[in-house]
C-alpha cells in the first residue's frame, strides 16, 4: 500500500532503519525531510492545477455527443481503456481504476478524483477526418486508439 500515491513515509522509515542498522543511529531526520518533500509536491500540484484553470477555455462544448466518445481504445504496451456513458457524463476505466470524466473544454475531459490516473488527469479525444473519436490521450499515461 505504500506505492499508491506520492508520499514520503515509506522511504523515510526505510532510510531510518538502514541508518540504525548500518550506523547504529539515524544520520538525519528522514521524516522531516520527507515532510518537506511532500509539501513541495503538494505546492507544485496546486500551482499546476491553478495554471490548468487559467488555461481553461470556458463555455465550450464537446465536438461529439457523449455516446460517440464511448468505446474501447487500445495501446500495445498499456492495454485497453474503456469509455462509457455513465448517467449524464463519461466514465473511463483503465485496468481496475474507473474515473468519472467531466467536460473541461473542447474535446478534453478531466478525470475527477481518479487516484489511479493521478489526482487530476486530463483526457483528450482526437477526432479523425470522418468525424469520429479515434484516439484518446491520457496525460501521464499515453495514447490509445480504437
Amino acid at each position: 500500500l505504500s506505492n499508491g500515491s506520492p508520499h514520503s513515509a515509506g522511504p523515510a522509515i526505510t532510510w531510518d532503519i538502514v541508518d540504525r542498522f548500518l550506523m547504529g543511529k539515524p544520520t538525519k531526520d528522514h521524516l522531516a525531510e520527507g515532510l518537506k518533500q511532500w509539501q513541495q509536491i503538494m505546492a507544485a500540484q496546486a500551482a499546476q492545477q491553478k495554471q490548468a484553470e487559467a488555461n481553461r477555455v470556458k463555455d465550450t462544448k464537446p465536438s461529439l455527443t457523449l455516446d460517440q466518445y464511448a468505446g474501447t481504445y487500445r495501446d500495445q504496451m498499456y492495454g485497453e481503456v474503456s469509455v462509457v456513458v455513465d448517467g449524464s457524463g463519461l466514465k473511463l476505466t483503465y485496468q481496475s481504476t474507473s474515473a468519472p470524466l467531466e467536460h473541461w473544454h473542447y474535446n478534453t475531459f478531466r478525470g475527477k478524483g481518479s487516484a489511479g490516473l493521478g489526482a487530476v488527469s486530463f483526457v483528450t479525444f482526437q477526432i479523425d477526418a470522418a468525424g469520429k473519436a479515434s484516439t484518446v490521450d491520457i496525460d501521464g499515461l499515453g495514447s490509445f486508439r480504437r
